[in-house]
């Protein structure tokens, strides 16, 4: 009995979910006519009916510029899939939590000064999400004291193996003031710190609230004296001169 090609893709063809069924035939006659490998995931039911993962591809071979063979596979990735799934979801989580809360994270080499970051942390400084980045770059960003304050934190965690804490004032690549609350903790490999990793903290609308209440404490306190100033000054140009020193 004859093989029947057509018959044959047909039924296997069954076999692919309707979603993806139509891109898997459609690479298939690409490759069978011009010569054009493929490879693609789709979800793929058996014959016995147990719902999968696959990925499927496909090859020509060619004798001059015909082609005499198309050599396909099929593999089962179902695991696979649900692990890189469970990846994705947790990345996914994680990075909603910190726009939430504001956190993010880089790590980079304390010799070179190159490294990575996450994109909260990129959107925090107002730059583009990258995969490296340059320290000595994103440094230029902040007030000079903070600066100095970083690398002299770096350096001697480098030389202690202990861990800074600090909170830093930078201007934005959109001209905008902020303040990270950063926490480095360093990686060892044979006795040498070889990486810094970092949480960063968007801190701003935490150090405005403290200065509000620094300045708060302060009329107050002046309030509570220029009220004692009136209860016992009698001479209302002395009190006026000293009130005037208070405020």
């Amino acid at each position: 009995k004859n093989w029947d090609m057509e018959a044959s893709i047909t039924d296997s063809l069954k076999c692919y979910s309707p979603v993806d069924r139509a891109r898997v035939a459609d690479a298939f006659q690409k490759c069978l006519a011009s010569g054009e490998k493929y490879q693609m995931e789709c979800r793929f039911t058996s014959l016995n009916g147990v719902e999968k993962w696959i990925r499927t591809g496909g090859q020509a071979f060619l004798e001059g510029h015909l082609i005499v063979q198309v050599l396909g596979y099929i593999q089962d990735i179902t695991e696979e899939k649900k692990a890189r799934d469970i990846l994705q979801y947790k990345d996914n989580l994680l990075s909603a939590m910190g726009r939430l809360a504001l956190v993010g994270g880089w790590e980079f080499d304390p010799v070179t000064g190159e490294g990575t970051w996450t994109d909260e942390v990129a959107n925090v400084h107002g730059l583009p999400p990258a995969q490296k980045i340059a320290l000595r770059d994103v440094l230029r960003l902040y007030m000079p004291e903070s600066r100095s304050e970083f690398k002299a934190a770096v350096k001697s965690t480098i030389a202690s193996g202990i861990a800074y804490d600090l909170e830093l004032g930078f201007t934005t690549g959109a001209g905008e003031k902020k303040w990270v609350r950063t926490i480095g903790q360093p990686v060892f490999e044979n006795g040498r710190v070889v990486r810094l990793q970092s949480s960063v903290q968007d801190i701003t609308s935490i150090r405005e609230s403290r200065e509000k209440i620094s300045h708060l404490n302060l009329v107050l306190q002046a309030i509570l004296q220029i009220n004692q100033l009136i209860v016992r000054e009698t001479d209302s140009s002395v009190l006026i001169e000293k009130a005037s020193a208070l405020l």
